[in-house]
């Protein structure tokens, strides 16, 4: 069963509730990490000279004194606890609230679930942005008593722990509940009137499903975890990747030439094909999805500039995170230039 976090309210694009959520968000645009930053710090010698460049950003008010790169992970935390601060200060309507936090509760329950199954004590990775605490997430899932929580983590939580029950396929169990992650968060965007975002939150179902496909056919063009993983919402039916699944490189271009995506995926798959790598791929999707939202930047109303802030925060970290996770590998410059994706501003 799938079932969204909340009953969808319409919102419409014209939502004057939110003009001063517009102009603070405005203000807070300069916040927002430019293109030229990321690539000093893919130039910099060492993961300290990388994590040096964000001391002259607004991740500054974040450092804590003697926070050296290998702490960085606590630098991303705070900035990212400021951001949902802030977000939850200025939202009005609880379905967005849920759209942009519940992705956290999913990860959380990934983080439990994995823990309880491997045996390995207490769950590795657990976030503290979501809408409910962590450990009254583990009591739900050790006891089955979900009342206090949302009917979407009760029902992924089901799903995950009947497929674990079928298959023991760890693989499957997190697919299933990325699933109902962006779910909970694309079903709240389509409910906004404003079209930047509608489209948006359909490419997030669609680029979701296009990585989802193309890693299926790289490694095991399995129809089951096709089949459980697939995110509805989006604008590419699910019978279109189904036909493609285990198909050559040159099938799934074809089958895909006529939608938005058809540029960004052939650029991946031929540089998969050349390389063993999905970082064409994922830049370009990412690239698609980010070009949508600077539509926000133009808007004086409705909730969409408040979200797209979120998103393009949301996607800095990643990018900040890709960085130092590089630079401690040795990743050579050239590559880890050449994956950093566009930026909101």
């Amino acid at each position: 069963m799938r079932a969204a976090a909340l009953d969808m309210v319409w919102i419409p694009p014209d939502d004057t509730r939110y003009t001063y959520a517009v102009a603070v968000v405005r203000a807070l645009e300069h916040t927002l990490l430019r293109r030229k930053t990321l690539e000093a710090m893919a130039r910099a010698f060492s993961p300290e000279e990388a994590f040096q460049e964000l001391g002259e950003t607004f991740y500054a008010k974040f450092m804590s004194p003697g926070l050296s790169a290998a702490g960085f992970e606590t630098l991303l935390s705070a900035v990212l606890k400021d951001t949902y601060g802030l977000f939850r200060r200025l939202v009005l309507d609880e379905s967005l609230e849920h759209a942009v936090l519940s992705v956290h509760d999913f990860h959380n329950l990934k983080a439990i679930l994995k823990s309880k199954w491997s045996g390995l004590g207490e769950p590795v990775g657990l976030v503290p942005y979501g809408l409910f605490d962590s450990h009254q997430l583990a009591a739900a899932v050790e006891s089955g008593a979900w009342r206090d929580l949302s009917p979407a983590l009760e029902h992924a939580a089901t799903a995950a722990m009947e497929s674990f029950e079928l298959a023991s396929n760890p693989r499957l169990v997190e697919m299933i509940i990325d699933r109902y992650s962006m779910d909970a968060r694309i079903a709240p965007l389509l409910a906004l009137g404003a079209p930047e975002q509608q489209w948006y939150a359909r490419a997030l179902a669609d680029t979701a499903n296009i990585k989802l496909l193309v890693r299926l056919n790289h490694m095991d063009p399995d129809y089951t975890c096709l089949e459980h993983a697939f995110i509805e919402h989006g604008r590419i039916p699910f019978n279109t990747l189904a036909g493609i699944l285990g198909k050559n490189t040159a099938a799934v271009i074809d089958a895909l030439a006529l939608t938005t995506y058809a540029k960004a995926l052939r650029e991946g798959l031929l540089y998969l094909e050349d390389q063993g790598s999905y970082a064409a791929l994922d830049r370009e999707l990412e690239n698609l999805l980010m070009n949508s939202l600077r539509a926000s930047r133009f808007t004086i109303f409705g909730a969409g500039p408040l979200l797209a802030h979120v998103f393009a925060r949301e996607h800095e970290v990643r990018m900040v995170r890709l960085i130092m996770v590089a630079k401690t590998n040795n990743i050579p410059t050239d590559r880890l230039i050449a994956r950093l994706s566009v930026l909101y501003v």
